[in-house]
């Protein structure tokens, strides 16, 4: 089991957040074994309209085709949203690496 100190960080887009960041940052770029967990919580997105209406189909095997295709397209639509990097994390980390926090 590791000995490092571990510290989770929750950060927003407010300027008292950026200021933590930095605080945080600048106290810690000297102490070794040190690990910096960001934390933030994004607002939820709604899915897109076109991925929720669709047309349908009279025919069964047309129906369950239509849906799985459906299916997969609001798969792949919250897949992206839940992988793409947020502007408030990365300003973050970028701050706590220019200090000397890793």
């Amino acid at each position: 089991m590791s000995s490092a100190v571990r510290i989770l960080l929750a950060v927003d887009k407010s300027k008292n957040s950026h200021r933590i960041v930095w605080y945080v940052g600048s106290l810690l770029s000297r102490t070794p074994d040190v690990v910096v967990t960001l934390f933030h919580v994004l607002k939820p997105m709604p899915m897109p309209r076109r991925l929720l209406e669709r047309g349908g189909s009279e025919d069964p095997a047309g129906e369950a085709q239509l849906s799985a295709q459906s299916c997969n397209e609001q798969n792949a639509w919250i897949q992206e949203e839940r992988e793409s990097e947020c502007p408030v994390l990365k300003q973050a980390r970028e701050t706590l690496h220019s200090l000397g926090s890793t």
